[in-house]
């Protein structure tokens, strides 16, 4: 005799967090808590997967804090350079990243995807620097497919 009616199935979906850090790499101080206008500050954002899928479309965004300046071409994913969208940060607007050695969008389960990234502190500035990163990617319930949203905040 068998009972289908209480048989569960796990749920099976992409996780996606992230930490996220900032050093001063004019100071040499890390983490950074304290930068003067100037001081360069460079922020790494790992993203990691810890569900039991990959996530395919996996967006990244950061608006450049206010009050800084975006260092040209210094933002790298996986140690790799990415190029600046005329100029400006290349995730200024949402883009794919992806683990080392995977297509754009694509984070395995267990892996990261590294984001770096520079600004230079603005003339004049007083008072905090801080700066919200945004990760999206699509998870999978009861057949529908939703895009899931997380944020990194330093």
């Amino acid at each position: 005799m068998f009972d289908l009616g209480s048989v569960s199935s796990p749920l099976i979906n992409p996780n996606l967090t992230s930490v996220k850090s900032v050093s001063n790499i004019t100071s040499g101080t890390s983490p950074a808590t304290t930068a003067q206008a100037g001081d360069v500050l460079e922020y790494t954002i790992v993203v990691s997967n810890i569900g039991n899928l990959i996530s395919n479309n996996s967006l990244f965004a950061d608006a450049i804090p206010v009050s800084t300046t975006y260092v040209p071409n210094s933002t790298t994913i996986n140690g790799n350079p990415v190029a600046d969208v005329a100029g400006n940060m290349p995730f200024a607007t949402p883009a794919t990243i992806n683990s080392p050695t995977e297509l754009p969008g694509i984070i395995i389960v267990g892996s990261t995807s590294t984001i770096i990234f520079r600004v230079t502190v603005d003339a004049n500035t007083i008072g905090t620097v801080s700066n919200t990163a945004k990760i999206s990617y699509p998870m999978f319930t009861t057949g529908l497919t939703t895009l899931q949203k997380t944020d990194s905040y330093t």
